[in-house]
């Protein structure tokens, strides 16, 4: 049926969501988009923690390591729970 939701699953092993758009007597027509492609989507955030930037950051103009900065603030699930 149109809306239904099916999984597949590509040559190595993953699984993926799709969305069943369309369907006739031969054909169905699915989406893996994600739901919100396409779609306006505002965030709201609230900044949990400042800090000055290290000697080597300001040398460097900028971050220095690679991913996210939270090893000096709370963990995600700290901040939900």
């Amino acid at each position: 049926e149109v809306g239904t939701a099916i999984l597949m699953e590509n040559e190595r092993g993953e699984t993926k969501s799709f969305l069943v758009t369309r369907k006739d007597r031969k054909t169905i027509t699915i989406d893996g988009n994600n739901p919100l492609c396409g779609r306006e989507v505002i965030f709201k955030l609230e900044v949990l923690l400042v800090r000055d930037a290290s000697e080597e950051e300001i040398a460097a103009g900028g971050k220095t390591e690679e991913g996210p900065d939270i090893e000096t603030g709370p963990r995600i699930h700290e901040v939900l729970n």
